[in-house]
């Protein structure tokens, strides 16, 4: 939380997973990553704030919210702040009751990397070490191939020309495929008993 405040959706994954084993210790876990994190800020004052909201307002071409952004920005930034909500709170209570907090942690980080309206290719490395605890699952696969898909919008020509990569490049198979990252994550999320369970191995 101490670089970008939409960390912060993990350690509400990881809180809700200590809730279920016991409320007074997700309390204390709240306290001491509020704590810390205002005892980063307060040194810095006023400028370490306009760098964590430097972002709002804006809308990334990756982002599946990018067709509404072109026509109303207010109209995108709300529907992303409700879709991540929705989709962080499905991912901390699908995961509430798995054996590590890992999954629980990943899944509502992933929920803002599908949903968010400002994702840039190195975000998913707000999952890197959650999903290193839990790497034999659906859900690292998923964050990987999605972390590829950034990486690739923002590495390929934007050029316009003719053909498939002009298609690309005026950002159609992005929303398309962004589009497709958002469906299959909230599918997976309220429709778990397609997937079924996401830890492969528990123990791996």
């Amino acid at each position: 939380m101490l670089v970008k405040a939409s960390t912060a959706f993990g350690v509400l994954g990881i809180a809700v997973w200590v809730a279920m084993k016991r409320r007074r210790d997700a309390a204390r876990f709240l306290v001491v990553a509020a704590a810390t994190t205002v005892a980063g800020y307060v040194p810095v004052g006023r400028a370490a704030l306009a760098s964590v909201t430097v972002a709002a307002g804006r809308t990334s071409r990756a982002s599946v919210w990018s067709p509404i952004s072109r026509a109303s920005p207010r109209a995108a930034e709300i529907a992303a702040l409700v879709a991540v909500l929705g989709l962080a709170a499905g991912g901390a209570y699908r995961f509430r009751a798995y054996p590590s907090s890992a999954p629980a942690a990943a899944g509502v980080v992933a929920a803002y990397l599908v949903a968010g309206a400002y994702v840039l290719p190195w975000y998913p490395a707000w999952a890197l070490p959650s999903v290193a605890l839990a790497r034999r699952s659906w859900l690292a696969v998923f964050i990987a191939v999605h972390a590829a898909f950034l990486v690739a919008t923002y590495d390929l020509p934007r050029t316009a020309v003719s053909g498939t990569v002009g298609a690309w490049s005026s950002g159609v198979f992005v929303v398309g495929f962004a589009s497709v990252f958002f469906t299959a994550f909230a599918t997976a999320l309220f429709r778990p008993s397609l997937l079924g369970p996401v830890l492969v191995n528990p123990q791996s």
